[in-house]
């Protein structure tokens, strides 16, 4: 008597735990698939550790639908015994909505259909970070609505909820564990490393022996042929001074190349002084003889920019009918030139090179500030001056072509910066040759940030104008000397 209360109880027990398992498996599988979906989503979009996701759905019950379709004939017995027939009114048998095995047993063909459960509501759990900004974590909830097909007539919701994780992935450190594990030292595979090392440093100390034994050879050789023949140098010394009396040098014939020991004569003038060393030679005046000899010594291109930009056009055709006739000139008189011109121009000072360099650094407001001094007084200090200043303003002096050049070259927040304190004219000359995408940014761009930005922003911008001009002049794309105002 006692045992079969317990069976009851243990058989009651058994079923209540068993509910889970016999839910609706279609309901199970589709929160789960859902689940994974959102979470890797959000894994992917914020990275691990910020977000926890969980999908409940509730869903309709499977059911079975019949459709009766016609009347059947099924196969009568011949038994004398009948069944209890039910009417609902006289003469009107009743037909039961059996279940699918007895449908065979209706005077009906039917059609069963297994209806599908189908979602009725969603409810969405995201547990976030506390860590996460909100604004940050609300920005998944359209991607969650995207994903899971939310549909908010069907009574969809998303619920966040914000808890502390303790847990972060990113920290946790790694272990690495040593194995204690000997390798023989003179294993098989060492002893072949070594062979191949030894091997290498061999063949590299053999070809450094060769090529110090090549290096002597050759430095005896130099230091050893001094007499065999005549000694080649790639210039031309055998220029013959007016009246120095030498002559000849006839001997050599062919093309000198340089060797060691060989003086180079006026070897200091290059690229960076040559504009000085043009004007030291037209103040100084020097004669057709002394300026061939020089011209021998420079490289080719020097040499040929020197001769162009003589003015005397008699000076440079006797320079040029002398250059071709080889002579030999004296030592002394070669020295003593080389010294002269040397001492001359180490002693240069100023010169259109070194005012523009040094005012390429000089700010705007200083350059006006010295301008305005100038004008007051040394005004042709100033008309010579300002013909190698050039100032912001002077920009929209330029014409349409060249001011659309630059405007298209240059980058549009540095314009709009540098249009911040200039004047309505100014302004309007420049929005003129502007396009309708780039007026409407400065625009913008000035609105937002003309009452924020400084002056030295400013300056910094008006002197990166600057150089943009600059910078097309010197390649060709604009011209400034047309604009030159002469005094």
């Amino acid at each position: 008597m006692i045992k079969k209360p317990i069976f009851k109880l243990i058989l009651m027990a058994l079923c209540v735990f068993a509910l889970p398992v016999l839910a609706n498996p279609d309901k199970i599988a589709l929160e789960e698939h859902l689940t994974i979906i959102s979470q890797d989503a959000l894994n992917t979009i914020y990275g691990e550790g910020n977000f926890i996701v969980r999908v409940q759905l509730a869903m309709t019950a499977p059911r079975y639908q019949v459709k009766y379709t016609e009347q059947s004939s099924p196969k009568m017995s011949k038994k004398k015994g009948k069944g209890k027939e039910v009417y609902l009114l006289p003469g009107y048998p009743a037909l039961k909505n059996l279940s699918p095995d007895a449908m065979s047993q209706i005077p009906f063909n039917s059609v069963t259909t297994l209806m599908e459960s189908k979602v009725r509501k969603m409810n969405v759990l995201v547990i976030v970070n506390k860590d996460m900004s909100r604004s940050l974590a609300k920005k998944s909830e359209p991607i969650l609505k995207q994903l899971l097909s939310f549909k908010a007539s069907r009574g969809d919701a998303i619920k966040y909820e914000y808890k502390k994780f303790y847990f972060q992935p990113a920290q946790v450190t790694q272990n690495i564990t040593i194995s204690d594990t000997s390798e023989k030292v003179l294993s098989l595979q060492n002893m072949f490393y070594l062979f191949f090392l030894l091997l290498f440093i061999g063949f590299l100390a053999v070809y450094v022996w060769f090529k110090l034994k090549e290096s002597k050879a050759s430095a005896a050789s130099a230091e050893g042929g001094g007499g065999a023949g005549p000694v080649n140098v790639n210039v031309n010394p055998n220029l013959e001074l007016k009246g120095a009396g030498g002559g000849g040098g006839g001997g050599a014939g062919g093309k000198m190349s340089m060797g060691e020991g060989i003086k180079q004569y006026f070897d200091f003038v290059s690229d960076a002084n040559l504009n000085e060393f043009i004007i030291l030679i037209k103040d100084k005046k020097i004669p057709a003889d002394m300026l061939s000899m020089i011209l021998s010594f420079l490289s080719a291109p020097l040499a040929a920019q020197v001769l162009s930009q003589l003015d005397d056009p008699a000076l440079k055709a006797e320079a040029t009918a002398l250059l071709i006739e080889q002579r030999q000139g004296k030592r002394e008189t070669l020295d003593k030139l080389e010294s002269q011109i040397k001492s001359a121009l180490e002693c240069f000072v100023g010169g259109q090179k070194t005012f523009s360099d040094v005012f390429e650094y000089v700010s705007e407001d200083t350059k006006k500030g010295l301008l305005d001094q100038l004008k007051q007084t040394n005004q042709a200090a100033h008309d010579k001056v300002r013909s190698h200043i050039f100032l912001f303003e002077d920009i929209i002096e330029l014409d349409n072509n060249d001011l659309g050049m630059i405007l298209s070259d240059c980058n549009m927040e540095l314009l709009a910066t540098s249009l911040i304190s200039v004047e309505q004219g100014f302004y309007q000359r420049i929005d003129e040759n502007l396009t309708n995408t780039a007026r409407e940014m400065i625009s913008q761009y000035l609105e937002v940030k003309k009452e924020s930005t400084s002056a030295k922003d400013i300056e910094a911008a008006q002197d990166y104008m600057i150089k943009l001009v600059k910078k097309l002049d010197e390649s060709g794309k604009i011209s400034l000397k047309k604009e030159a105002n002469p005094a």
